[in-house]
């Protein structure tokens, strides 16, 4: 049997609560530790291998990162009630928590491609949380259109920018030049 729209919601605000508590409680505890612990997972990517932080500067940025997103889950039970919003609450609740978790790995990044993924996944979850109301004229279909244009160039061109210097890098690396003998 097929969940409520409503009970969905708990599930996921209830879901996202503990997980923002765990966190929380994970930064609380690093920050209290005061070391660094580092994880490396090598990838089938070209660009190496992908690398992972947490450090008390970091846990210190994530705390405001759980607790709001804890807050925001239990918050939309009462502003954007499911049974009032059935269409809507799936996608809220969904890049809600993706979202949070892009957020998470983006402070925890250590490597440009693991920062740049997470950072993508922010800003695509971000605009579709902001986008959940898509019913509303302001956000309607033309203007949803609209942004969208903008987003994409946006996040290209960061990406460029910020993917170019390693680029001329690697290009440098692999041209022929003199040998020493």
């Amino acid at each position: 049997p097929a969940l409520s729209a409503a009970k969905g919601q708990k599930l996921s605000a209830f879901a996202l609560s503990l997980a923002a508590l765990l966190g929380v409680g994970s930064a609380v505890a690093a920050l209290h530790a005061g070391s660094t612990d580092a994880y490396v997972v090598p990838w089938k990517l070209p660009f190496g291998q992908a690398e992972a932080a947490l450090d008390p500067l970091s846990a210190l940025f994530l705390v405001p990162v759980f607790l709001v997103s804890g807050c925001c889950a239990v918050y939309g039970l009462r502003y954007r009630p499911a049974d009032e919003h059935p269409r809507g609450t799936r996608k809220l609740t969904f890049f809600l928590g993706l979202l949070t978790s892009a957020m998470a790995w983006t402070i925890l990044a250590r490597d440009g491609i693991l920062f740049l993924v997470a950072w993508e996944i922010m800003a695509l979850s971000a605009w579709f949380v902001l986008t959940t109301d898509d019913e509303a004229e302001p956000v309607g279909r033309g203007n949803l259109r609209r942004s969208g244009r903008g987003v994409a160039p946006a996040h290209e061109i960061a990406s460029g920018v910020l993917h170019e210097p390693q680029r001329e890098v690697v290009q440098r690396a692999r041209r022929p030049g003199r040998r020493r003998g």
